[in-house]
Parts: C-alpha cells; structure tokens; sequence
C-alpha cells in the first residue's frame, strides 16, 4: 500500500536534479553547497551523465619476493630499438624481463626513495645515498672517485712584484668535481698581469680526470673563486680571465657521482636537489649539470653545470623540482621559486610566492601550460597551480588553490610522512595519495577531474603506492603504482571495477537539499533516482532527513520490482498500477533507469547516499527527482521563539 499524504490544501512541487560535474564539497554545510556538488564521493569518477564508480587494478607482474617498490621509470633507445621497464626493489635495479623482473648487474642499491631519470641513451639512478650510476638498458656503470690534486706550485714569470696571490686547484670528471686544493700563495706576483708579467702554475696530473678547475687571486687562502677551466696539468694566470665570485672553491669530492635525492631534466642538463657532498647535506642547494656530453658532469667550470643557493638559511628545504617553460621550478617547504639562465648565460631567481611550499619529490604534475601540486600553506596541506596567469603580463608567474572545497577533508594526513606524497596525472585527473593517522604508508588520497573541476575521493589498492609513473610499452601508455605493501606494481585504471579481484566500497552522498526553504517544513514523497545504467550491481540507498535523520534504506539492483502507484495528490491515489505489479527491467547498459523510492516524510531537508560494494559491478548515477509539499506558512516543529525585550 503506497504512502498517501493526507494533506489537501498544499500545492505539491517537484524539483530536478541532475549530474554532479562539481565533485565533493565538504566546506559547506550539506544543505548549503551547490546543487551539481556532493557532500561525499568515495571511489567514484565524474563523467560526462553523472558519477559512476572508479576504475579498478591489479596488481601485475611477479613481484620476485620483493617488499617494496622504491622507485620505477622507463628506459628507452631508439637507434636500438631497446625499451625497458625498470624499477629498484630488492636492494637492485631490475628490468621487466616478460612478466617478472630480473636483475640488472649486481650492483646493489640502498632501500631508499628513488628517481630514475632518462637522459639520452642513459637511465640515472638518484637515491641521495648511493653514487650517481646510470644504465644503459643491459649493464650499470659507477664512476670512480677522483684524487683531490697535489702538487701546485705559483711562480711569478716577468717583472717582479710584490704583490700577493693565492690559488688552488681541483679536478674534475663527467659526473663531478674534486675539493680544491690546499691554497698555495706567493708575495711577489707583479701587480698588473699581463702576457709577459704572469703567474704560472703548474701540479701533477690526476689519473682519470677531464680537467681542471683553477680558483685563485686573493692572498687569504680562504676567498679562492672559480677563474678558469683547463684540460691540462698548468695554467698562467695572465689577468685576462675574469673571477667569479658566486662560484667559491670546492669543499667535497663529487667525482664518484653526485648524491642526490631527486632529478629532473630540463634545458639539456640535469637538475638535482637533495645533494650530501662528502658528510654534508645541502637542502637548499639545486645543482645542475652541463650539456649533451657533460650531461653528468656538475662540476663548477666551462663545460660542467654548477649550484645556487634558494635562499639558504631561510628554515625551508627543497622538496620537487619542475620543468617549467625555459626554466625550472623551485618548490622549497617555504616557499615556490623560478630557475633560468640570463641571456648571457648568468644563474637567475625569482621568488614566485611564500605563501606556500612543496611537500615532496613527488608532489607535482605537469598539466598543459600549468603545474599543479601538492604543498603546504601554514598547518595544512593542499593542491595549488602554479603557471602564467591570464590578464597578467605574459611573464607573471602565479599560484591559484584547487583544493578549496575539500580542505577539511586533508586534516587527517599524517604530517610526519608527507614527504611520501605522491602524484599522478593520467585519463584527465590528477590523483595524490597520502599517508592517515598513525599509518606510515601511503592509503588513500583525492582525485581532481580536470574537465569537469571537481573532486572524489579513493583508497584501496590505487593509493597503496610509493610513486606513480606512466609505461609505454610500444602499444599501450599505461598509469602504474610502485607497490608499498607487497612489492608489486599496480596498473590503474582498469576497466574492470575490481581491485585486484577484489570488490571495493563506491559512496556517494548528495547534498541536503531544502529548496532554498530551510525555515519551511514540507512533505516529502517517493523521490525517484535516475540512472544511465545498472550493470550487476546491488546499491543500497539510503534516505536521510533534516542531515542527521536517518529514515530507511533499501537495495536497488539492475532487475527490480519497482514503485510507480501513479502520483498521489492532496490525499488521493490517482489510477496507476500497484506497487507488486511494476518491474523496471535493464534492456541495455545505455537505457535510462528510473527508481522510484516508497517514503513519506515531514521534514525541512532531504539527501540521499548510494553504496556498492558488489564486485564488477558498475553504473552511472544521473540525478534524482523530488516531489515534495511545502508547508508554508506553518511553522517546523523544532522552531524556537525568542521573546526580544526593548
């Protein structure tokens, strides 16, 4: 028997709503956020009809006993016709070999964080512990460590003088440099410098080294600056080459490979951050290589890269590096800035904004003109774009919040790991997933829909992940998660709604709404949900009141008996068929759906949640459509009259 208002002297209203392009929305109260938002979306996607549940994953490959995946990236050579895919677990770097992963040499790899960067026909593995080494698809090679020089002598040639000048001098390879010598200083160099009026020097050649950079001209021993770079074991200082003063004498030995924790490559050179040189850890230096065959070499000079400082001793650490237009992005925990070269080859700095920082390596995906990324803004976290902003100059660097609407939902992140923070963008998200409460690992995390601007909310096996990168194998490009549970990799976006075989929780909560009448009480009665499709599914829907009245549950599947009594109206039951007699059938996964549910309640607002958790099941959820009667004029029961005195 249908629930008939006994009501007659009501008009009866009907409101539509349909699709949710806006995402979840957890800032406002669930009656006030805008209609096209939900107030809850777990592992759910927005397309273009409505919501329907997120895609599933698997875990692939044999895991070849590892624990943990600490890293992953691709390695590709074209005149070879070689394309691998790596990854360092088991203390290794390992390559796909079919469906398992094999070794590749023996060289063994700290359990740590770690970058594989593709440069040219090479793969370089920072981890910020071990030596730069880099693959080439097949061996690894390690360089070895260059001895500082010794040696130097400073002959003043020409007239004499009495002038003092102090010099020293470090080697270097193609992946870095020597520390300087111990200063070696004369008192009678002649005054002016000249081709005839000189001071030569002159120290013994170190085995396996490039070169030579030459620091000097001051007389302290302390205040040696760069001054030129030779390929042989002598030098004359003639005046003619022009000190550098950003550029100070080396202190640690990087000839074994530089140790860094994180890598990018943009302008045809490296660029790294996280470096330790010897026993000490730089966190606000970004050092950067030279160019094509000095791709590896940092050393300070002509044909090598150099550092910079970003403001060191300003509390911040570096924490992600981006390529971005002709320079690089520099997101410190303080703060963002921008890298470039000058038009005559000089390290340049500008300061983007303090209002914010990065949180990881990580942490950032290039998306069109755009960075978006996850940073830090006081005591929080949150997801910003970083990029040129319209109708600012075409130079104006600017940063905007995405992360607005769902910024009371990021206070669970457990700020102690949220250097594991990592990203991906792939099918038009960005996703990041972070570590929860007394958690260590990375469990679930929001995905930003970038057509549509809104946000949802996963966890399970997709956010289970130290870093995400994207494969392309030569026929498909696919999204992949370096496993932080079992040591596999885990594909994304699987068009099966199962995570690994099993099923997971879809939820979605609409918002309360009270058709802009919170004040009014109103009758409301068997709203009808709209789908596009109900594939194998069972959804338990639930009808909620006044945002904390719950009024009944039921299940919804593909093939149900229906409701559908005809209307009733100021309490007569118009002609129509009985509850019992109605089935709603799914003809296809393209055919509308409509499921009318049996309540009849007084209240002042109504909302409505959808829960699946049958395996492979799938839909999409479209909108809903509520038939309700205002009581207006009438006061709602819970109203409160105060008495105002004067």
């Amino acid at each position: 028997m249908p629930y008939v208002s006994k009501v007659k002297d009501e008009k009866q209203f009907e409101q539509y709503i349909i699709g949710f392009p806006r995402g979840v929305n957890t800032t406002q109260d669930k009656a006030l956020v805008n209609d096209k938002n939900l107030i809850q979306g777990d592992n759910v996607m927005i397309v273009v009809d409505g919501i329907t549940r997120r895609y599933g994953s698997e875990k692939v490959f044999d895991q070849g006993s590892a624990s943990y995946v600490y890293g992953a990236g691709a390695y590709y050579n074209k005149a070879a016709g070689t394309k691998k895919f790596l990854r360092v677990a088991n203390s290794r770097l390992q390559y796909l070999n079919g469906s398992v992963w094999s070794d590749i040499g023996s060289t063994a790899y700290s359990s740590i964080m770690t970058t594989i960067l593709q440069v040219y026909n090479r793969a370089y593995i920072h981890n910020g512990t071990d030596s730069l080494t880099y693959t080439d698809g097949t061996s690894i090679t390690t360089y070895t460590t260059l001895t500082t020089p010794t040696g130097l002598t400073v002959t003043p040639t020409g007239s004499a003088g009495t002038t003092a000048y102090s010099y020293r001098i470090s080697a270097f390879n193609s992946t870095g440099e020597t520390a300087a010598c111990a200063a070696v200083a004369t008192a009678t160099g002649n005054a002016t410098l000249s081709s005839t009026n000189y001071n030569a020097l002159a120290w013994d050649a170190v085995a396996n080294s490039t070169g030579y950079n030459v620091y000097g001209r001051t007389a302290t021993g302390t205040q040696e600056v760069y001054l030129a770079t030779v390929d042989i074991n002598s030098y004359n200082d003639t005046g003619d080459d022009v000190t550098i003063v950003s550029k100070p004498a080396t202190t640690e030995n990087t000839t074994g490979g530089i140790k860094a924790k994180h890598a990018i490559f943009a302008m045809g050179r490296q660029f790294v951050c996280g470096v330790t040189e010897g026993s000490t850890y730089y966190p606000t230096r970004m050092y950067y290589s030279g160019t094509i065959s000095h791709i590896d070499d940092f050393s300070v000079g002509t044909y090598g890269g150099g550092w910079v400082e970003i403001y060191a001793n300003d509390g911040g650490e570096i924490m992600d590096l981006m390529p971005y237009q002709s320079g690089v992005l520099v997101f410190k925990t303080n703060g963002i800035f921008y890298f470039y070269f000058t038009s005559t080859g000089e390290a340049a700095l500008k300061e983007i904004t303090r209002s914010q920082g990065g949180v990881s390596y990580w942490g950032a995906q290039a998306i069109e003109n755009n960075i978006i990324y996850v940073g830090q803004k006081e005591n929080r976290i949150g997801v910003w774009t970083v990029g040129t902003q319209a109708n600012y100059g075409s130079d104006e660097i600017r940063t905007n919040e995405l992360s607005v609407f769902i910024t009371p939902s990021l206070t669970n992140i457990n700020r102690t790991y949220m250097s594991k923070i990592c990203t991906f963008s792939y099918d038009n998200k960005f996703g990041f997933s972070y570590t929860v409460g007394s958690g260590i690992e990375n469990t679930e995390g929001w995905v930003f829909d970038l057509q549509f601007g809104g946000w949802v909310h996963w966890d399970g096996d997709p956010m289970e992940v130290s870093q995400y990168v994207v494969y392309d194998d030569g026929i498909d490009a696919k999204l992949y998660g370096c496993g932080n549970q079992d040591g596999y990799m885990i594909e994304l976006m699987k068009s099966a709604r199962n995570d690994n075989g099993l099923a997971f929780k879809s939820l979605i909560g609409t918002k309360f709404y009270n058709q802009e009448r919170y004040d009014v009480e109103k009758i409301y009665r068997n709203p009808s949900l709209w789908f596009k499709y109900i594939n194998a599914a069972t959804i338990r829907t639930e009808v909620w009141f006044n945002n904390i009245d719950f009024s009944g549950s039921g299940t919804i599947t593909s093939i149900m008996n229906g409701a559908g009594l005809g209307i009733d109206l100021c309490g007569v039951t118009l002609p129509g068929d009985s509850y019992a007699t109605i089935t709603v059938t799914d003809l296809g996964s393209q055919d509308d759906i409509i499921k009318e549910l049996t309540v009849l309640k007084l209240a002042r607002n109504i909302g409505i949640y959808l829960s699946d958790e049958t395996l492979n099941s799938n839909w999409i959820f479209m909108g809903m459509h509520i038939v309700y009667t205002p009581l207006i004029g009438k006061p709602p029961s819970d109203l409160e009259k105060i008495t105002l005195t004067q």
